[in-house]
């Protein structure tokens, strides 16, 4: 359900930010622009090998701070960005600099939204904390991304986080929060119970992050067409494409889609199966071919309807 395209994101975008703010400090009165430009296209293409980081423009400006626009993705094997970030600015929070604890505010501009918050470092620790909130971002602008998983994904997305970790080990950082997508549509490989295509009202999650590996917990979808609640976990890999799935959840249909079902006996199949909690559900392969499978007899069911259709 769009995971895997967040969970790459937010990544790379979370260490594009945490070199930033190791910049800003020593940056701020004396800028050598290109060096710092080739440095941190350096630092960012070491923690994606698999991609090339291009900055369009970097520089100080008041009261922004450090500003970064057209930060652009490419994988090394390609030349179509697979993300571009059109601003970043990162400053610090003036009434932090006199106490313990120092501020650090950032935004993002990207996917046509917005990604804003603050860091929070101690004196004389590595470890930092963090908390924010992203608001009207659209996962359909990930085109390179979609394509290589072959369907589309659309909406908007928002939501907040929180996190905390080490500076030299960013990547281990842990992050929590809460995600929510509305008014879209899911597309499917294969259709499921009859549907290529899913529009969904909102799709909302809480979502944790633990070494490398995203967990979505209390899920829920709801649809003109089916109710569902969901759980699982992404597992990242070399591409968007090849991140492992693994989720279990109950899908309840509604009165709609049945109206909307033009094989009659798929109707009285799912019908049949149908439970007060709904149908269970199992997804587990890779984001370009996840796979979801009913479980027990509908599982059944579901098959010899497929070879009687042949």
């Amino acid at each position: 359900m769009g995971g895997k395209g967040r969970g790459w994101l937010l990544s790379s975008a979370g260490y594009l930010l945490y070199t930033l703010v190791v910049l800003v400090g020593l940056l701020w009165l004396l800028f050598p622009a290109q060096a710092v430009q080739n440095r941190l296209q350096w630092q960012l293409q070491q923690h994606t090998p698999g991609y090339r980081w291009n900055i369009g423009s970097l520089g100080i400006a008041l009261p922004d701070g450090l500003v970064s626009t057209d930060v652009r993705v490419v994988p090394v094997q390609g030349k179509a960005a697979v993300l571009t970030l059109d601003r970043i600015t990162v400053a610090p929070v003036v009434e932090s600099l006199f106490g313990k604890e120092k501020a650090i505010r950032f935004k993002m501009h990207l996917l046509q939204g917005e990604i804003r918050g603050r860091v929070l470092v101690g004196s004389g620790t590595k470890r930092f904390t963090c908390r924010g909130t992203f608001e009207g971002l659209q996962p359909a602008k990930l085109k390179v991304v979609q394509k290589s998983l072959r369907r589309m994904l659309d909406g908007t997305l928002a939501g907040s986080f929180s996190g905390q970790g080490q500076w030299d080990r960013v990547a281990r950082a842990k992050l929590q929060g809460a995600l929510r997508l509305t008014g879209g549509t899911l597309q499917f490989r294969q259709p499921v119970l009859g549907l290529s295509v899913l529009p969904y009202t909102k799709i909302e999650t809480a979502f944790k992050r633990q070494k490398g590996q995203w967990l979505f917990e209390k899920g829920t979808l709801q649809s003109p067409l089916i109710n569902g609640t969901f759980s699982g976990s992404v597992q990242g890999g070399g591409t968007p494409a090849s991140s492992r799935l693994q989720f279990t959840g109950t899908l309840t249909p509604r009165s709609e889609m049945f109206a909307g079902l033009k094989d009659a006996r798929l109707a009285k199949v799912v019908r049949t199966h149908l439970k007060s909690g709904g149908l269970p559900f199992t997804v587990n392969g890779t984001a370009a071919e996840p796979g979801i499978r009913f479980s027990g007899a509908l599982s059944k069911a579901l098959k010899s309807l497929k070879r009687s259709t042949k």
